[in-house]
């Protein structure tokens, strides 16, 4: 339609006639400009229709594109999601389960820590139970051996004493008491100082002693007869009272030794007792000293590991929130871009339209335009002839 106007613009001028020449070339001269100007807009028209169905294969192809990328980058999004949301549900587990051991190992502290007091309270008053038993122990042997010490002296003594008697019982009915009785005096006078002769047995030996001592200083030859009979009635008595503190001292030594053997073996048992559970409770001390420093160090691991878990959740908490966005975004930009297309599309079939209907008028006008340029060369021959 653009090249027609032109065309007919530059035909060559009609020869000159006697009458007016036809209207139709009249008129299609008078036309001429409003067909060109139809052409013009026609033209637009059809280069805009025309850039428009250019564009299709080029949209199509565009949109496969990005249809791909998008559907790959949905996928990663997906993936990603769920990538994150087992991270976060792991985490979670994990925190859960860490609490709950942070709670076990602290409760365990606590009690591995009352149990270590208790332990080390149990052993203090045992280790001082131990010593006080010792101390009172050797005190105890101390005395059983200053009184077996005592004790064997004085049934030596006192043995010696009526074996000295008994021989020189004659010699003592006899008159001679003193020099009987200087041999034995030094051993008598260790029984009357022992401290377990009664005072009846005391006074016996003590007179007996004195009469020593006074013999010493009297001449018994002027009085025989008195000394013999005084010591005749009373030799009997005194040998008879040191038989029988020989047989209290014997019975006194025994029952001390019995003692002192009944108390050794008891304190061997408390000994032995009070050791044994010290030993026990200072393995069970050790035993829960190390578990407590194992259950700290595992507290102190779970209380890194929950912090760093938590952290590791805040960041995946907060990286889908942010991939949630920008999915979200991009889908919507996808959906309008899918939108714009689905226009860009509905443009181009109306301008596959605009430009059917353009073939359509351009046929026409071509047609119009021969029509007219064939009766104008009919009118131009009619007048040639007419001359």
């Amino acid at each position: 339609m653009a090249d027609s106007a032109p065309e007919n613009a530059d035909a060559p001028p009609l020869a000159p006639t006697d009458s007016a020449p036809p209207e139709a070339p009249e008129t299609t001269k008078r036309d001429a400009p409003d067909g060109d100007a139809t052409g013009a807009e026609a033209a637009a028209e059809a280069n805009a229709a025309a850039a428009l169905v250019a564009r299709d294969p080029t949209l199509a192809a565009d949109l496969a594109n990005e249809e791909q990328l998008m559907d790959e980058f949905s996928t990663w999004c997906d993936d990603e999601r769920n990538k994150k949301e087992d991270a976060i549900t792991s985490s979670k587990r994990t925190i859960g389960d860490l609490e709950a051991t942070i709670e076990d190992a602290k409760a365990s502290v606590v009690t591995l820590t009352s149990s270590i007091d208790e332990l080390t309270t149990k052993i203090s008053t045992s280790e001082k139970e131990l010593a006080d038993a010792k101390g009172l122990r050797k005190e105890e042997h101390d005395v059983f051996l200053a009184s077996e010490k005592e004790l064997v002296e004085t049934v030596d003594g006192l043995e010696r004493a009526l074996t000295v008697l008994k021989k020189n019982l004659s010699l003592l009915q006899a008159g001679n008491y003193g020099k009987i009785l200087d041999t034995v005096a030094s051993s008598l006078k260790k029984v009357v100082e022992a401290s377990w002769v009664n005072s009846h047995q005391k006074a016996v030996l003590q007179s007996l002693l004195q009469a020593n001592a006074q013999e010493g200083d009297e001449d018994l030859s002027f009085q025989p007869q008195a000394k013999e009979v005084d010591y005749e009635s009373h030799s009997g008595g005194i040998l008879d009272t040191l038989a029988d503190m020989q047989e209290k001292a014997e019975a006194s030594l025994s029952s001390t030794r019995k003692d002192e053997m009944e108390a050794s073996h008891s304190f061997a048992l408390l000994k032995q007792g009070l050791e044994d559970g010290i030993a026990v409770a200072k393995k069970q001390l050790g035993e829960s000293t190390l578990t407590r420093s194992q259950t700290e160090e595992e507290l102190h691991s779970a209380e890194a590991a929950l912090s760093e878990t938590q952290e590791d959740l805040a960041a995946d908490t907060k990286y889908l929130e942010e991939l949630k966005q920008s999915c979200t975004m991009k889908a919507t930009e996808w959906a309008n871009r899918q939108k714009q297309a689905g226009e860009e599309t509905a443009a181009i079939e109306k301008a596959k339209e605009v430009l059917s209907e353009g073939v359509k008028v351009f046929l026409q006008t071509s047609a119009r335009l021969t029509t007219t340029s064939t009766l104008a060369e009919i009118g131009r021959a009619s007048c040639r002839e007419r001359v």
